[in-house]
């Protein structure tokens, strides 16, 4: 995919400059098995930037292997079982570097990785493809949910 068409693709996806997304990352762990982990990610420029913590499989997995995925959804249960994959006993089907339920998948290189703070890196990472699961998908961003409560909120709030 050409760089252009590949920054065209990413803002149909709903990523905006500077602002932070939530997908679910996989990475693959050092026996070949999949890690699967929700994280934000922040568009800069031609790429994104994750900030893992340095404690977690995320991070481990970075440093040995330099391919990520990064899916997209809006399933709340999707995000609720990779992150309490260790309380929720379920199946994720997966195939290749994207699993079942995701509406889409950006195949990434990790280029760079950075002190963030004393507990987390900074992982830049270079998207390679995209590939569409399903007709519309969009990033999921808590600013926009956010956004819409405060709305809701202030319809509320009486005047004074």
């Amino acid at each position: 995919m050409k760089p252009s068409d590949l920054e065209d693709t990413l803002q149909r996806l709903g990523f905006t400059e500077n602002s932070i997304v939530e997908i679910i990352m996989l990475t693959k762990n050092p026996d070949g098995t999949n890690n699967l982990a929700p994280m934000g990610v922040i568009k800069k420029d031609d790429h994104l930037e994750v900030r893992p913590f340095t404690t977690s499989h995320t991070y481990s997995n970075l440093t040995q292997n330099n391919i990520a995925s990064l899916n997209i959804t809006d399933d709340p249960f999707l995000f609720l079982k990779t992150a309490f994959k260790h309380e929720i006993e379920t199946e994720t089907i997966i195939s290749e570097l994207s699993f079942e339920g995701s509406d889409a998948t950006i195949i990434a290189e990790k280029t760079e990785e950075n002190t963030f703070s004393s507990s987390q890196a900074s992982v830049i990472l270079r998207p390679k493809r995209v590939v569409i699961h399903n007709d519309s998908p969009t990033v999921y961003t808590r600013g926009r949910a956010m956004a819409i409560e405060a709305i809701i909120h202030a319809t509320r709030v009486p005047v004074y």
